[in-house]
């Protein structure tokens, strides 16, 4: 039955913890050996040959996502709202970015815990827990490691005041991978008003050491203003990252310094080679389409200068088309419950025939990675469904006429024919809502039929929007249309069990999205890079000319796709990301992290389990911790995070600059 519809536009609980991962290699042993010897992938040979190459990662402006290695001991920045990266998901029971005694610190609660991650060397031989405090009022602190004590000397009662403070660590708490901490506070008496009962600089975990105010982050720091690393001998950087084919790390050193590369994967390889000044790139392809723990190790002198430091890849910078002018009509076409899956264009293979598709892709920008936490695909940016009114109302004062139109079948297309035709002497948005009727029973005899139906009825669905582009062909405007042809959000279909979109399961969140406009995306593109359904909003706002309008509600960061469809970043992963009241997942390439509300991950493998049986989290460690920085750091940020400051995966220097100074309450 069709519904048309035109619309004018117009807490003191202690946090429990999980069971620490087993061991498992994560990363580089302390002090490595140089890389220089025979096992290591051999330097590029034409390294001072001319060849056109692209930026797609620059390590400096990525620089609150790497890790800290000094002396062998793991070293924690809690100033730098990277430190999000270690507080469990969101920032829960932390203040981030706060300004304490002049210094950026992290505030704990009475109970915060954070989850570091251990190389073997450093899970062997970690002794002692270090942290530069300022302390307000005198306070009891515990520590415990992996739910037990944290060793003999596990609590310890500190004065107001600054002061280093150590707590002895057995190294038996401690295993490889990832390792959970838990700081309780007790206060003996009550702070200055306005002033934190306890602030943290740094955190240091590794060998026992003599307690002095020295700040071992001076050992790695960045130079902004230089655009470079500035490591002291011995002293180590590592970023997880996932890498592209063809890539390259690419930096200057100066003479005598020289500075090792490893690419190191969960099991056990790695590829590297050495940057000095006679060699100013090392190759990684070795490393392609895997996940690493990338790490810059400082060697002969006592502090190296690594300048300019990127990772490229072969193939000049995308020319991006010319600006062009609006398209005269806007057409969103939101099909209800169609997953990525069951769509051959998105996901080769897939068992529904969509033959109008298949020929739309040929003018067309396909985009096989979106995610939406369901019904985003027509969100005005804050992950809620407004109605069509409030949807319309930048169009609308943007000039464009609009109605929208819900329905199913042969008279959901007669009705929107009819509504566009009364509109389209003027720029018109339309927004189509197909439904295909396909209503999930509580106990199927055949999931086999039911899985067929499924399919047919997005085959019908497919039909009929090649009716519908076909009257904007005879009436000659298809070449001035934007055509977004999305869906709200996929469907189980008793994969696990459950028939509808109520998880967070791939074939529920990931929807089809392919985008009609020749004049901003080009036809024939596939986007294998992660985008999400709020995007889709801010596409057309952009395409239009528009501003969004104004909401007091936070709004999860929204991005126009056309950079993105036009080759912007290509072959480097973006992240997608979805959400329930619940749960929040992450995609980053193959890998998809989900973290439950007590912030507990599973890592899936979409390629090599794409049904989601598998929990990763313990055997692949390095790729949990790629998908936990970078989660951690969206989490705390979510709300506050602009389209400039690039993603999470790839920040840009306008980016980099915001997290220097955010903060979160």
């Amino acid at each position: 039955m069709l519904v048309a519809v035109v619309a004018a536009c117009g807490s003191d609980k202690k946090p429990e913890l999980p069971t620490a991962v087993p061991s498992v290699e994560l990363t580089h042993d302390a002090a490595p050996t140089r890389a220089d010897a025979a096992v290591v992938t051999p330097i590029d040979a034409g390294a001072n040959a001319p060849r056109p190459e692209r930026v797609v990662y620059d390590l400096v402006d990525n620089r609150h996502a790497a890790h800290r290695t000094v002396n062998g001991d793991l070293v924690v920045d809690a100033g730098d709202i990277g430190f999000a990266k270690y507080t469990r998901f969101g920032a829960t029971h932390w203040r981030l970015g706060q300004t304490v005694g002049g210094k950026r610190m992290a505030v704990p609660d009475a109970i915060a815990g954070i989850e570091v991650p251990l190389t073997v060397e450093q899970a062997r031989t970690s002794k002692q827990l270090a942290m530069q405090l300022t302390v307000a009022a005198d306070v009891t602190l515990s520590v415990k490691i992996n739910g037990g004590k944290a060793g003999k000397d596990w609590r310890t009662t500190l004065s107001g005041g600054t002061t280093v403070v150590g707590l002895d660590i057995d190294p038996k708490r401690l295993v490889v991978g990832e390792n959970q901490i838990a700081l309780e506070w007790k206060a003996k008496g009550k702070p200055k008003q306005g002033e934190p009962t306890v602030a943290i600089e740094w955190i240091r975990i590794g060998q026992k050491r003599e307690l002095t105010p020295t700040d071992p982050r001076a050992a790695a720091q960045f130079d902004a203003a230089q655009h470079a690393i500035v490591l002291a001998k011995d002293a180590m950087l590592t970023y997880f990252v996932t890498i592209p084919d063809g890539a390259n790390l690419v930096a200057n050193v100066e003479a005598p310094c020289t500075v090792d590369v490893r690419a190191r994967p969960s099991a056990d390889a790695f590829a590297g080679g050495v940057l000095d000044a006679q060699r100013d790139r090392v190759d990684l392809t070795a490393m392609s389409g895997r996940v690493v723990a990338l790490t810059l190790t400082a060697h002969d002198c006592d502090r190296a200068t690594i300048t300019q430091p990127r990772i490229t890849l072969h193939g000049a910078e995308p020319v991006r088309m010319p600006t062009a002018p609006p398209p005269t009509y806007v057409v969103l076409w939101e099909m209800d419950g169609v997953r990525a899956d069951s769509i051959p264009l998105i996901t080769p293979g897939a068992p529904a025939r969509t033959p109008v598709l298949d020929e739309l892709a040929a003018t067309s920008a396909a985009f096989r990675q979106v995610y939406v936490s369901g019904g985003e695909a027509i969100s005005n940016g804050d992950g809620a469904v407004p109605d069509l009114a409030t949807i319309a109302k930048p169009i609308q004062e943007s000039g464009y006429a609009g109605a929208a139109v819900t329905g199913s079948g042969t008279t959901l297309v007669d009705e929107a024919i009819k509504q566009l035709d009364a509109l389209r002497a003027k720029p018109t948005y339309l927004f189509v809502g197909a439904s295909h009727g396909l209503v999930c029973p509580k106990d199927p005899a055949d999931i086999a039929t039911l899985r067929a139906l499924y399919d047919s009825s997005i085959t019908a669905e497919d039909a009929q929007l090649g009716r519908f582009i076909a009257q904007l062909r005879t009436w000659s405007i298809w070449d001035q249309t934007m055509l977004i042809v999305a869906s709200n959000h996929g469907v189980e279909l008793f994969e696990d069990g459950r028939c509808g979109n109520g998880s967070l399961r791939e074939s529920v969140v990931r929807i089809p999205l392919v985008i009609h406009d020749p004049s901003r995306f080009p036809g024939g593109a596939i986007i294998e890079e992660g985008v999400n359904g709020v995007d889709i909003f801010a596409t057309i706002l952009d395409a239009i000319g528009a501003k969004p309008a104004a909401s007091t509600e936070p709004a999860l960061p929204r991005e126009s796709l056309v950079a993105v469809a036009q080759g912007v970043g290509k072959g480097w992963p973006r992240p997608s990301y979805a959400a329930s009241r619940s749960a929040s997942v992450m995609r980053i390439g193959r890998w998809k992290i989900t973290v439950n509300s007590a912030g507990v991950p599973t890592v899936g493998d979409l390629v090599g389990d794409p049904a989601e049986t598998k929990d990763l989290s313990a055997t692949a460690p390095v790729e949990r911790r790629m998908l936990t920085d970078n989660l951690g750091v969206f989490l705390t940020l979510r709300f506050s995070w602009q389209p400039s400051w690039g993603v999470s995966t790839a920040v840009t220097p306008d980016g980099a600059k915001a997290l220097d100074a955010a903060s979160v309450q």
